[in-house]
């Protein structure tokens, strides 16, 4: 008995669709993903403790530093996690996008090179050239397509059939923003170290003052 094997059915696929799936499927990702998860939790749990510490209990260094201090670590912490998985998600969808341009443009050269052979044979020409380019363009589609699949997670010559679509650059983080990314450690160590700043401003005023009285009450 003879058994009719079924051609497998080539899948779309749209650079949206690519993206998303290299994203899902990256380990690293996941893992700082995870990172950020847990540093975002652990962030608002220290947040909790400082906040709870009144600024009229603050009667040291050791004090103002168990709030204040510990306050902006954590804050630090978080954004810097946070910083870390986004550029590295980035840094994917950038991957993801120049390897599908890559593969859509490879194929469009092979299938035209492929139509102009078809065309020098039925004109019995000589096409021993175009076959050599061809060949020479059939390498590189498969080099293009594994490039592509590898980011995927994806086997490397897995066929697909390329569709257009209104695919946004949007979530692609700008220059500015990631040097805002990298200072986020610098922004949050001066936003909450401020009030520590101030008091220890108070406090050298305070001194200051019953210093002034002090004299005033010798004269």
């Amino acid at each position: 008995m003879i058994v009719a094997v079924t051609p497998q059915a080539i899948s779309e696929l749209t650079l949206k669709h690519a993206v998303q799936k290299a994203i899902d499927n990256n380990i690293d990702i996941r893992l700082l993903r995870l990172d950020s998860e847990s540093a975002y939790y652990t962030t608002r749990l220290t947040l909790n403790d400082t906040n709870a510490i009144k600024i009229d209990s603050i009667t040291s260094l050791d004090s103002a530093k168990a709030k204040y201090e510990t306050a902006a670590d954590a804050i630090r912490d978080y954004k810097v996690a946070e910083a870390t998985w986004k550029i590295q998600e980035n840094a994917v969808r950038l991957d993801v996008c120049k390897a599908y341009f890559a593969v859509v443009a490879s194929k469009e050269k092979l299938d035209v090179q492929n139509k102009y052979v078809k065309v020098r044979e039925w004109a019995r020409s000589s096409s021993e050239d175009a076959k050599e380019t061809l060949h020479e363009l059939e390498a590189k589609y498969r080099e293009a397509l594994a490039k592509l699949n590898q980011l995927m997670s994806e086997k490397s010559d897995k066929e697909w059939k390329f569709v257009s679509d209104s695919y946004s650059f949007s979530p692609l983080l700008s220059v500015e923003e990631y040097k805002k990314s990298s200072a986020s450690q610098n922004a949050a160590e001066e936003r909450y170290h401020q009030p520590y700043i101030d008091y220890l401003n108070g406090k050298a005023s305070a001194k200051e003052l019953a210093g002034q009285e002090e004299s005033r009450e010798s004269a």
